[in-house]
């Protein structure tokens, strides 16, 4: 197996539309949008270490900052990872338009291009607030000192990251690989494989249910990305 990391997702889409790669594991909205280009189908999706194949996003801040709620950022500038995530970006920007807050108005977007960056951005006081998935802030604080952070709101639902074959493979590659995938928990090997990926928010693999589209539609329009 070759592993290709394409940077963004032009590249991403040219991988999977000119046969970089037969299979894709992307985010939710990455995924969703390969679907609806037609350039891949989801096959599994993740369920995650707290049973689920849906979680939230935490907005954080400096507990000096003296912010408490969501209206205390406008005018603030705040770390996100990147404008391709869910929970690092879409749901979060959702939750501010929900609260009155327009992301191209009222606030500074600072991308950070990682988990761990956006936690420092805060706790030295270079911005006012940051937002990620809540699982991943509670993985990284068993890692890193976040005493000085304090959590100030929970965005709405957001899906959790999917395995999708690309166009025009061989459906018995497909039908052998997703069966594998699937399998992962039920094997000595696949268990092992698994408990590494912890850090990664992962427990096992799930057939995939398009019905988590609509959660991501839903938070398009909220977050004005989409009609």
């Amino acid at each position: 197996m070759e592993i290709v990391v394409p940077r963004g997702f032009d590249k991403m889409k040219q991988v999977a539309s000119e046969g970089g790669a037969d299979f894709v594991y992307a985010n939710s909205l990455m995924g969703y949008r390969l679907k609806q280009g037609g350039f891949a189908t989801p096959i599994a999706q993740m369920y995650n270490i707290d049973d689920k194949t849906v979680s939230r996003g935490k907005f954080f801040v400096h507990r000096d900052s003296g912010i408490t709620t969501i209206s205390q950022l406008r005018g603030k500038r705040i770390a996100f990872v990147s404008p391709l995530g869910d929970g690092a970006y879409l749901a979060p920007r959702a939750f501010l338009y929900k609260n009155g807050i327009s992301t191209q108005e009222y606030i500074t977007e600072v991308f950070t291009g990682n988990l761990s960056n956006s936690l420092h951005q805060v706790l030295l006081k270079e911005t006012d607030a940051g937002a990620m998935c809540g699982v991943n802030y509670r993985l990284l604080s068993e890692k890193l000192a976040l005493g000085e952070l304090n959590i100030i709101a929970e965005t709405d639902e957001f899906a959790e990251t999917v395995i999708a074959a690309t166009k025009g493979i061989d459906p018995d590659l497909v039908r052998r690989f997703k069966q594998a995938v699937l399998g992962m928990h039920e094997t000595e090997a696949g268990k092992r494989i698994l408990a590494g990926m912890r850090d990664l928010k992962i427990q096992r693999f799930v057939p995939y249910d398009e019905r988590i589209e609509d959660i991501t539609r839903k938070l398009l329009r909220e977050a004005k990305l989409e009609p």
